[in-house]
């Protein structure tokens, strides 16, 4: 258990430096304007690492356990031991479809085609699929395009002005 948490303090670490340096030039908005592009993913990377630092503070209290230092059990349980590996290439799949063709056939119908093809594929009935991808793919519009003002991909549906 110490040794996994400080293999994902480290990679999390690693991690929040590769995307600290890739951000260094998004503006973060000035004093009379507002947030900038960068003020909320650099919030929640402060946050992460916060996080991490309480994680290895933890760590580092926990006692340490001469068993677990030789011989790493595997755990009986874990967040991934429901998922077969047919579900998660399928959904790696989709998601780089998603995002390959989300320019061409735009946020709105790209979208709602991955949100029902994923739910119907886990067994959802198709109308109640339809629905609640509509509803989601309105609030998610919503929110971005009309709320934060993020330009969206409109792809086939820029023709009539969404």
């Amino acid at each position: 258990m110490r040794r996994n948490n400080f293999i994902l303090v480290g990679c999390v670490a690693i991690l929040i430096g590769i995307t600290f340096f890739f951000m260094r030039g998004i503006p973060y908005g000035k004093y009379n304007e507002g947030f900038g592009a960068a003020f909320y993913p650099t919030l929640l990377l402060g946050l992460l690492a916060v996080l991490m630092i309480v994680l290895l503070i933890q760590t580092l209290r926990m006692p340490k356990d001469k068993k677990e230092d030789k011989e790493e059990k595997p755990e009986k349980s874990s967040v991934f031991s429901n998922v077969s590996f047919k579900n998660f290439c399928l959904f790696t799949f989709l998601f780089v479809l998603y995002t390959i063709t989300l320019q061409k056939m735009g946020f709105i119908i790209n979208s709602f085609l991955f949100l029902v093809i994923a739910m119907v594929y886990f067994k959802t009935r198709l109308r109640q699929a339809a629905v609640v991808s509509i509803v989601v793919v309105a609030i998610l519009y919503s929110a971005f395009r009309i709320l934060l003002r993020v330009p969206l991909p409109s792809g086939l549906l820029g023709v009539i002005g969404l």
